[in-house]
């Protein structure tokens, strides 16, 4: 069967405009000069809620959710699930780069790269879970190197200083990487959503 490449461009779009969407979540605040942070203590590791630590990985499960709810991939539980995988995925990608990565790694490039990894291969695992079409080797493989290959765009932020562009350049790209990724799982179900 030939490649969807109107579904691919459909896709990636819709992931660049959650991107954008979840950039947006971390500044809106910042810019109103709301303090929204909290530090939840674990014992043996703090958890920072706040919107850096949620708002993207809740952004692309709700705006990627509902297009695979439109294709008839996410109804039920299985939506509010998915919202809940995105954001616990991007989370431990988040907690992992920051607490763990940084100190023990000196390139910045590295630490994307492998935090990009484990939150794509975490969310495509609890997709799989969720959803059967996410149960082949090539969504993995197509999802997984899209994660970590675009993590590696970490060093923009942190050579910014947290400007607003610089996190949109993770997160644009980042987003609309995985998402066009995904497109590997519908290769036999009908064209995009519109």
């Amino acid at each position: 069967m030939a490649y969807h490449w109107k579904r691919l461009a459909v896709w990636t779009a819709m992931g660049a405009g959650s991107g954008v969407a979840a950039t947006l979540t971390i500044f809106i605040p910042e810019w109103n000069s709301m303090h929204l942070e909290e530090h939840l203590n674990l014992g043996l590791i703090t958890l920072d809620l706040s919107p850096l630590s949620i708002g993207p990985g809740l952004v692309f499960g709700v705006v990627a959710g509902l297009a695979l709810r439109r294709k008839g991939m996410l109804g039920g539980w299985r939506y509010p699930a998915y919202i809940a995988a995105s954001t616990a995925s991007y989370g431990v990608a988040y907690h992992l780069s920051v607490t763990v990565l940084v100190s023990a790694l000196s390139n910045i490039f590295l630490v994307g790269i492998i935090a990009g990894a484990v939150g794509a291969a975490m969310l495509t695992a609890l997709s799989a879970w969720i959803m059967p079409d996410f149960r082949h080797r090539r969504v993995f493989l197509a999802t997984i190197g899209a994660g970590a290959g675009l993590g590696a765009l970490l060093a923009a932020p942190v050579a910014a200083e947290s400007h607003f562009i610089a996190w949109l350049a993770l997160y644009g790209p980042w987003q609309a990487g995985y998402a066009g990724a995904m497109t590997t799982a519908f290769r036999d179900r009908a064209e995009a959503p519109q």
